[in-house]
């Protein structure tokens, strides 16, 4: 639970005849939470969204139970047979984005222990709603992804094998450890679009795999480029970029979202470096 008091933003020691600014925040401890007092404002900031998020989870009960109980069987599969991500991560992490997304609705971390009270009144009136909404896509993107893996599996055509590789290498990227709280709620439905277009990008290289090699060159050299300056994309707004221009240039019936062109990228990489 919430400290019996407010919490300072800022203390001030004396020590060795300097004053020192500290600022004291909640910490995540795994089952509790703990009060410490940290160097920079930047780390209090960060430690206490997720100390925030902790104690948000806990006040919840059994997050875990409660979106259980409401997702479809279907869903529930597509979790237990997928090679990407195991089970109890995809509903530890579909809880903690689902908080993640409420917490930010709601302003972001409180200070005292009556705004914590509100806050915990918002976040479970919206937890089972938001956190089976992002299972649900989570489940549709594991299941898209274990039948484009199955498919590659399958594929032994030499003309194919630069294909699969790039498509591996797309969905290692996607599906990187932590990827449904990287994505968060509202960009997940996005993930799950951009598997479809792999899926849809597969049906058409098979048919004709020099023509997707053609069109692979221009998002090689692209990716390249960004991975000079990918540390500068603070907030990955170019990342996601290119994987809009990735639907526009494979998977054009999916649909793109914002116009992606090789030129606009090239013009915001060069604005990076």
């Amino acid at each position: 639970s919430w400290p019996e008091e407010a919490l300072p933003r800022t203390v001030e020691v004396r020590h060795a005849g300097a004053t020192i600014t500290g600022y004291p925040a909640l910490v995540d401890e795994g089952g509790s939470v703990a009060r410490r007092v940290l160097p920079s404002e930047f780390e209090q900031r960060a430690a206490m969204w997720g100390a925030t998020r902790r104690l948000l989870l806990l006040q919840l009960g059994a997050p875990l139970r409660t979106l259980d109980r409401s997702l479809t069987n279907a869903t529930k599969l597509a979790f237990t047979g997928s090679r990407r991500a195991s089970a109890a991560d995809v509903y530890r992490e579909s809880t903690e984005t689902a908080v993640d997304h409420l917490l930010l609705a709601a302003g972001g971390p409180v200070w005292d222990p009556v705004a914590f009270d509100g806050l915990v009144a918002v976040v479970r009136a919206g937890f089972a709603e938001v956190a089976v909404r992002a299972a649900t896509v989570v489940g549709e993107v594991l299941a898209t992804v274990a039948r484009v893996d199955a498919r590659t599996a399958g594929l032994h055509q030499q003309s194919l094998d630069a294909t699969v590789v790039d498509i591996e290498a797309q969905l290692t990227r996607l599906l990187h450890r932590g990827w449904i709280g990287d994505a968060g709620v509202d960009r997940l439905p996005d993930v799950a679009r951009y598997v479809r277009a792999i899926e849809h990008r597969l049906d058409k290289a098979v048919t004709d795999p020099a023509k997707d090699q053609a069109k692979l060159r221009g998002i090689v050299a692209l990716e390249r480029d960004y991975r000079v300056v990918a540390g500068r994309d603070r907030t990955g707004e170019l990342r996601w970029a290119l994987e809009e221009l990735r639907v526009a240039t494979f998977a054009q019936p999916v649909g793109a979202l914002g116009g992606p062109s090789e030129q606009k990228l090239r013009k915001q990489i060069a604005r990076l470096r």
